[in-house]
């Protein structure tokens, strides 16, 4: 079975750090993507000291453009943010899990 790739849009607040740790725990899921709106382009390790080296990524910015091709991404930023970006990342192909308050019924 091949793990998909996922990203984590707003992975540095709460909840994101906290859905990260649960999925790097998870041997389906391949973490490959940490995108955010001010660290975009320096290193995530830092910004994760409670992962003792697992983090190899570089922040991205939060555009559909930085996920593309990924096969999920989990959408954890404060409302508004989810609400301009999901229908992008939708139309683009990507599956989306929206974790803030925007898409909820």
């Amino acid at each position: 079975m091949t793990r998909p790739n996922v990203g984590i849009v707003g992975a540095t607040g709460y909840l994101g750090t906290e859905l990260l740790r649960h999925l790097l725990a998870h041997p389906n899921v391949h973490v490959t993507t940490l995108a955010s709106a001010s660290r975009a382009g320096t290193l995530a390790a830092p910004s994760f000291p409670q992962f003792l080296g697992r983090i190899p990524h570089t922040f991205v910015p939060m555009t559909p453009e930085a996920l593309r091709g990924l096969d999920v991404v989990f959408l954890a930023t404060p409302s508004g943010v989810a609400r301009e970006l999901a229908p992008a990342l939708v139309a683009q192909g990507n599956r989306v899990i929206d974790l803030s308050g925007d898409h909820r019924l």
